[in-house]
């Protein structure tokens, strides 16, 4: 199963971004990922499958992490990341708000944030997934 809903399994595909928009992960219908991390498009990129609302991911290096969906939020590893919609209004791209009010976008229920270079520092060099 890759990235659609069947049965119990939980719709995934689309992109899914942190609270500071530092990393976005689309998972693509066809149960490939791409991540970018800040400005490096195409950072990650691999394989995923959906089991129920659990993720597996095998990056193109042979690297795996898993994640799983809660409350509309996707955890993956150490990263919370909120799926990112389209608004019609305004062709902008918003965040689904989490069960607990959690916002991908600025604004008062957003949780606090890091500044870029902490977030960087923190995910970068780490290594994918760390």
């Amino acid at each position: 199963m890759a990235g659609t809903v069947e049965g119990d399994h939980v719709d995934v595909v689309g992109m899914w971004v942190t609270a500071d928009g530092h990393i976005r992960q689309e998972l693509l219908p066809d149960g490939r990922y791409d991540e970018a991390r800040g400005e490096r498009r195409s950072a990650y990129t691999g394989r995923y499958t959906v089991t129920g609302s659990h993720l597996d991911y095998v990056d193109d290096t042979g690297f795996t992490a898993t994640g799983d969906i809660r409350g509309g939020v996707l955890y993956h590893e150490h990263l919370v990341l909120y799926r990112e919609q389209k608004s019609s209004k305004r062709g902008r791209a918003t965040a689904v708000l989490g069960t607990g009010g959690e916002s991908a976008v600025g604004g008062p229920e957003a949780p606090a944030q890091q500044s870029a270079s902490q977030s960087a520092s923190n995910n970068e060099n780490q290594g994918p997934y760390p």
